[in-house]
């Protein structure tokens, strides 16, 4: 891997504070707090989320903080886009 590639692959991802995340489908996208760990409430809303039958290992999805366990915060919440065209 040359530097490129690495500055390239650090440019995706979850942002320092956790407060957004670089996709590389939908571009930046804003973490959501939600007070419940119910799928309906988080992951439904995710524009990230992937049927656990239709995941694969580099899924974003799988590599997004949205659990409080993963979370500095110890929130649950969702990534969205913030303003909606």
């Amino acid at each position: 891997m040359n530097m490129k590639q690495i500055v390239e692959l650090s440019l995706f991802g979850a942002s320092y504070d956790q407060g957004t995340f670089q996709s590389t489908v939908w571009g930046l996208l804003t973490f959501f707090p939600t007070k419940s760990e119910k799928w309906c409430d988080n992951c439904r809303h995710c524009l990230l989320w992937k049927r656990k039958d239709d995941q694969t290992r580099n899924d974003e999805c799988l590599t997004a903080p949205c659990s409080d366990y993963e979370r500095r915060d110890g929130q649950n919440g969702y990534f969205s886009i913030c303003e909606m065209p």
